[in-house]
């Protein structure tokens, strides 16, 4: 009779152990998938400090990515971060869709969680793609020179949202933005993309360089500068958007965002009626992460010294010389250009 009860104690011992594994190892996979989301990051870059931890949101706030959202019928929620090289891709909350298909953000340079936060503020209904490759816009450049490199990136971001749980993932409309350095990659994607994966909307955020010319120093290269030329004429007669912000920043040993875009708005200015709505000041946007890369005591509101637009190229000009003001661009884009691009994406149902 001992012998059964021992028996029949290490059968209930074993089936114990059976039903209580797969929560042991939920709880494991949570723990490193949750040590992953706030250690493992794209390459760090100088000019955003790295992400400290954010306080959490007020009950009013919507929670963080790197939090479990609340289960949803239907399971249309794909929430969470998937990485692909190079990058990780993001669902916002502000993105909704339950046949798979996506309009697309592809933001260059800047920390992913200032990028998602500012588009869940702007209410885009996106996918957010964040590539981060360093210091210098060559990093950015060397990617992107050809165009199947391109499309793999446009293939890694459909995989990433396949492991988001996003069914058959169709991409719609493309984005690409950057800050500072990053805007190499979008001259060589607007050099190599085409048809489809063309971008419908180009956004720079204080960082539209540009070369001298060799046998005539501090003069502008207009070579440097003729995919952007190309672009701005097309948003100048609608057939895309193109979004700059500028301030008096100082990049050494390149023309600065102010004048490059100066000479984009002149070059353009026959193609379309001018508008011009003069000086503002913006209505900023705090968002939680950006408390963590700029303190508190810095958080002012930029000065719009100039606003103007011809046809859908529209230039923001901001006071501000220093790298702080510099960085403002990115922390306040959800203020000064993804609502231009919301609106547009609303207005013109994507393909």
């Amino acid at each position: 009779m001992g012998r059964l009860t021992y028996i029949a104690l290490a059968i209930g011992m074993l089936a114990t152990g059976c039903n209580e594994a797969p929560a042991a190892s939920a709880r494991a996979t949570m723990v490193v998938a949750t040590a992953t989301t706030m250690t493992t990051s794209p390459a760090p870059e100088p000019s955003v400090a790295p992400a400290a931890p954010v306080p959490a949101p007020s009950a009013s706030e919507a929670p963080s990515a790197y939090e479990a959202p609340p289960p949803e019928a239907g399971g249309k929620r794909h929430w969470g971060y998937a990485q692909f090289p190079g990058g990780v891709l993001m669902v916002p909350w502000s993105y909704t869709a339950d046949d798979g298909t996506y309009d697309l953000l592809i933001h260059f340079h800047g920390q992913p969680r200032i990028v998602r936060e500012s588009v869940e503020r702007a209410d885009l209904n996106v996918l957010v793609a964040v590539v981060n490759l360093g210091e210098g816009s060559v990093r950015y450049k060397r990617p992107y020179r050809f165009r199947p490199l391109y499309l793999e990136l446009l293939h890694q971001i459909d995989l990433a949202a396949s492991r988001r749980g996003i069914w058959r993932p169709r991409r719609r409309r493309i984005a690409v933005s950057a800050w500072s350095a990053g805007y190499g990659a979008v001259e060589k994607i607007l050099r190599v993309s085409r048809d489809d994966d063309r971008p419908d909307a180009v956004i720079l955020l204080d960082g539209l360089h540009a070369r001298h010319l060799d046998e005539q120093p501090g003069t502008l290269d207009p070579d440097s500068l003729k995919y952007f030329l190309t672009a701005a004429e097309e948003a100048a007669r609608q057939k895309r958007l193109f979004s700059i912000t500028h301030s008096d920043y100082d990049p050494g040993g390149y023309v600065g965002a102010k004048e490059a875009a100066d000479y984009l708005f002149a070059s353009v200015s026959g193609h379309a009626a001018l508008v011009d709505a003069g000086p503002s000041d913006l209505d900023p946007v705090w968002l939680p992460s950006s408390f963590a890369v700029l303190k508190k005591r810095h958080h002012k509101p930029m000065h719009r010294r100039s606003d103007r637009r011809a046809g859908d190229f529209h230039v923001q000009g901001f006071d501000g010389a220093g790298f702080a003001n510099h960085r403002q661009h990115l922390l306040q884009m959800a203020a000064t250009v993804l609502p231009e691009l919301r609106e547009r994406w609303r207005s013109t149902p994507g393909r």
